[in-house]
């Protein structure tokens, strides 16, 4: 998967060096301010018919912001009320009020006067502390805040912590909320996620690369760009899958290989009992099926691409034998009873770049026992990743891809009809078939997130894991790429 530094997620201090990068004077950095209100105004007015707005300022630049923004909302015939929290103190803030026309009230008179304007107004612009909290929100702010039916929000919803994603306070969910130029981990992680209503992201003017420069090595996961197949390829070069299973829970090994067959694996092979051969077959022909004998040799053979082991597997000694084994394999993806398996018998740091851990959160506290729940689910996922040597997928409404190197992937798309039993199975086997045509390990599980994620969403309610296979042709077809383009 190719990186586009247009998907790079920024912490707040790489953000505001950005900005400082983009505007290294007065006048640029001003008019940065002034294209972020400008951004902000126009999300109202495309989103909501003309009517009384409260505008709540902050005395820093988010604060800034929204006295642009209602300046232009102003200009443009909206009958505008600013309430401030306090004066501005950044320089472009001071600049931004002097240059706003109207009135200004203390934030507090949204309480005291049930004839202010704001007992008219429904809609508020919340730019009192965007991206720039660190700290629990003064209830005050939320009961202001909590006067209005909608909420707009600058950069992020007033309360929520920009680089964890963690609720600081009392936070009154936006309808949408306005960011620029890069959104910042909060736009993805839950619950702030949650709380940020529609996100759109505003270019105000950065250069082209310069995202790029600031040492960020975290992504949003977006829909993928794959080869397909030429002429030339033949079922091998496409990629040959090989899974481990077990007759406890076939049908687990039969989602799982199927998806990989489904996402593009040429040849795909379960490993299992001879007993189990039969029922494997009956229900998918186009697979094959090898005696569990033949594991460790499948796993070196060098037509093999990648190797599977854990869906439908107990957590037992012989799953953690065809673990270690499938590290002969280019590629590992390791899942449920193959996680367990590993953590019982602390088998770290062994892994590398070259294996995928896949856990929900009960599988990751039996990995990484050590790491604090209450810990941001970014910090654990990477701090695991380097405790395994290998990727690790931690899977949720926010999925995180951590690699060893640092760099990190999140999904901020999900689908709660994927909480269904075979789900994980499915994305197993979708992450080994896509190897080849995503082009690696780490650029295949970021894919493989996004299909399934989009899949689900597309059929919606009473989705099973079976429904999952039936959506990827067409999101597969959308994906695929001519001379660097879409195949649209």
């Amino acid at each position: 998967m190719t990186r586009d530094d247009t998907h790079l997620v920024l912490t707040a201090e790489q953000s505001a060096e950005g900005d400082r990068r983009a505007a290294p004077d007065a006048d640029a950095s001003y008019d940065l301010m002034r294209q972020a209100g400008r951004a902000v105004a126009a999300q109202v007015m495309k989103t909501t018919p003309p009517q009384p707005i409260a505008v709540l300022c902050g005395p820093g630049n988010n604060g800034g912001d929204g006295y642009g923004a209602a300046q232009l909302l102003q200009e443009a015939g909206w009958a505008v009320q600013v309430f401030a929290l306090a004066p501005p103190r950044s320089r472009d803030a001071k600049r931004a009020r002097k240059d706003f026309s109207g009135d200004v009230a203390p934030l507090q008179s949204v309480f005291k006067d049930i004839n202010h304007a704001s007992r008219s107004a429904s809609i508020a612009i919340d730019a009192l502390f965007g991206a720039g909290l660190d700290r629990p929100l003064d209830p005050l702010i939320g009961q202001a805040l909590a006067h209005f039916a909608q909420i707009i929000a600058v950069d992020l919803p007033s309360g929520l912590h920009a680089d964890t994603g963690a609720v600081l306070g009392t936070v009154i969910p936006a309808r949408d909320t306005v960011t620029f130029w890069r959104k910042k981990p909060a736009h993805l992680l839950y619950p702030a996620r949650a709380l940020c209503g529609d996100i759109t992201l505003a270019d105000i003017g950065h250069p082209p690369g310069l995202a790029g420069d600031l040492g960020a090595d975290l992504y949003e996961i977006v829909r993928p760009r794959l080869t397909p197949p030429t002429w030339q390829d033949h079922k091998y070069s496409r990629g040959q899958v090989v899974v481990f299973g077990r007759t406890e829970m076939l049908g687990a090994s039969l989602l799982c290989a199927q998806a990989a067959r489904r996402c593009g694996a040429g040849m795909v092979i379960v490993c299992l009992p001879r007993e189990a051969h039969a029922p494997l077959l009956s229900h998918a022909p186009g697979l094959v099926a090898r005696p569990d004998t033949d594991w460790p040799e499948l796993c070196r053979d060098t037509r093999t691409t990648a190797a599977v082991v854990g869906p439908g597997c107990p957590a037992d000694g012989i799953t953690l034998d065809a673990a270690l084994q499938a590290l002969d394999a280019p590629c590992t993806i390791l899942d449920a009873g193959a996680l367990t398996a590993l953590a019982q018998a602390d088998r770290r740091p062994m892994l590398d770049s070259r294996c995928i851990l896949t856990p929900h959160e009960g599988e990751f506290a039996r990995l990484c026992p050590e790491l604090p729940t209450d810990e941001p689910r970014l910090t654990r996922a990477r701090a695991a990743s380097q405790a395994w040597g290998g990727v690790v997928l931690l899977k949720g409404a926010d999925t995180i891809i951590a690699s060893p190197n640092g760099v990190t992937a999140i999904s901020g798309v999900s689908s709660p009809w994927l909480a269904t039993a075979g789900s994980g199975d499915v994305l197993a086997g979708m992450i080994a078939g896509l190897v080849v045509s995503a082009g690696g390990l780490f650029a295949a599980a970021q894919a493989a997130v996004w299909l399934h994620n989009q899949a689900a969403q597309r059929f919606g309610a009473g989705l099973i894991a079976e429904d999952v296979l039936d959506q990827l042709p067409p999101l597969l077809s959308g994906c695929l790429t001519k001379g660097g383009r879409w195949n649209e």
